[in-house]
């Protein structure tokens, strides 16, 4: 599709099909902004004259408004939902004890997501994307501070903790979709994957801080603060979205027909969308695969320390958080190139990449080759998701990214689905042997949809 260097993106429900029969496209037209007018908050702006000679571009999606909140928002929410994580699983084995009680307690966030994820799809392309991030965000804040008042009242019981994951869950997965559907409105096309490289930069930057962060709280203020935090960063979040202010390409792009559609034909509307257009479909179904097999195993890293290395608790956390350090550097140098060319085969190539170095931690018990394999599958695996949600978002019409977001979203959800996998995968034959497993899975899998689906290779 031709686009004008920075047009204003105008959604508009098409009834006209796109390639394979999907029902809606995406229409640009010129801005009908005067020259001399100031941007509107959410409006992309024009991309400087390029300069002679090579520079670095890391930041350059930051100076559009629009998505410079989308992204100081979106680095509250991460730091808020690996904060979370750490600060459940903290609370609930310390009142309990018990490591079992853990995983319902961190598996109660994924319940409610599993079924509002698809839903949460729906809403974002029939209402107000901005006003769903706020319910959204002013939901988690809501339930932090109750369960602060609970923990600092000591009348929290373990139900507490239950109902706050389901609740917490479910508005995650509504804000995930919304934040990812919103994006590619507030930069023009050429900066959309440097755009995507930096919320993936604050992903990966929030694993390794909220952690750490918790921790100091918990020692020095007591784990109610952490909840504090956590309520604190959902409201700054929440005043982004506000401040965001009306865009024309949140314009919905359904008319009179589709809001006549029931919620169920929407819904039964995207998944059709997906299976007919090749491109969305091959780049999800991709994405989804390499998470759902390469998450779980992550999870079960301190066993393969153990069992391959015979290593102690703290080599064994060293080695799980050395695969975000290289996720984080692979992103920042991602973001610092630009609007990178072929971008179908650097996915299918770092997707294979990924399940070669994973497979490689296998064949050997050394520390440090396992810790640089782990590395490189960091690399690998953090340029591959930004690869992968970037095309995703070029190629998805407006008026079916909230349904497709939110389907591509699953995958964190879907992780403790495949965990059933690889835990019983790794107690019948080894945790190398299933490293080397579910690694030449994700090689095998990346070769076989680049062959069959040849029109990948060359996305751009």
């Amino acid at each position: 599709m031709n686009r004008p260097p920075h047009p204003e993106l105008i959604a508009s429900d098409v009834g006209a099909s796109r390639a394979g029969g999907a029902a809606g496209v995406l229409r640009l037209a010129p801005s009908s902004t005067p020259m001399h007018a100031p941007p509107q908050i959410g409006s992309p702006t024009a991309a400087p004259a390029a300069s002679k000679g090579i520079s670095l571009q890391t930041f350059s999606a930051l100076r559009h408004g629009g998505f410079r909140l989308l992204w100081i928002g979106t680095v509250c929410t991460t730091i808020a939902q690996f904060l979370q994580a750490f600060t459940l699983s903290w609370l609930a084995y310390e009142r309990t004890g018990s490591a079992a009680i853990v995983g319902i307690v961190v598996a109660s966030t994924a319940v409610l997501a599993l079924i509002v994820g698809p839903l949460a799809g729906v809403l974002s392309d029939r209402f107000d994307r901005r006003k769903l991030g706020m319910i959204g965000q002013g939901v988690l804040a809501a339930s932090a501070m109750v369960l602060a008042l609970l923990v600092g009242t000591g009348v929290m019981e373990l139900w507490h903790l239950l109902a706050y994951g389901l609740i917490s869950g479910a508005a995650w997965s509504l804000i995930h979709p919304v934040r990812h559907a919103l994006t590619p409105m507030t930069v023009p096309r050429t900066d959309l994957l440097n755009a995507v490289a930096l919320n993936s930069m604050a992903l990966h930057s929030s694993r390794l801080i909220a952690p750490v962060l918790g921790g100091i709280l918990v020692g020095a203020v007591g784990i109610g603060a952490n909840f504090g935090v956590l309520a604190a960063a959902s409201l700054i979040a929440l005043a982004t979205f506000r401040l965001l202010g009306a865009h024309p390409a949140q314009r919905r792009a359904s008319d009179e027909q589709s809001e006549r559609a029931s919620f169920a034909a929407s819904f039964v509307a995207g998944l059709r969308y997906i299976r007919h257009d090749q491109t969305v479909c091959s780049v999800l179904l991709l994405g989804m695969i390499v998470q759902f097999l390469l998450l779980p195993t992550f999870a079960i890293v301190p066993v393969f320390a153990i069992e391959m290395i015979g290593a102690g608790p703290e080599v064994a956390g060293f080695l799980f958080g050395v695969s975000g350090i290289g996720a984080l550097v692979a992103t920042f140098v991602l973001a610092s190139l630009g609007n990178v060319r072929h971008k179908g085969a650097a996915l299918l190539g770092t997707a294979f990449g990924v399940g070669v170095a994973l497979a490689l931690c296998s064949l050997t018990s050394s520390l440090l080759a396992v810790a640089a394999f782990l590395v490189l599958v960091g690399v690998a695996h953090g340029t591959f998701f930004s690869l992968n949600n970037a095309l995703l978002q070029a190629n998805t019409a407006d008026a079916y990214r909230g349904r497709v977001t939110s389907i591509s979203t699953l995958n964190q959800s879907a992780v403790f689905l495949g965990g059933l996998l690889v835990g019983p995968l790794a107690a019948r034959v080894g945790s190398p042997a299933t490293f080397a497993a579910m690694g030449v899975a994700i090689a095998g899998i990346s070769l076989w949809i680049g062959w069959r689906v040849p029109r990948l290779r060359s996305l751009s």
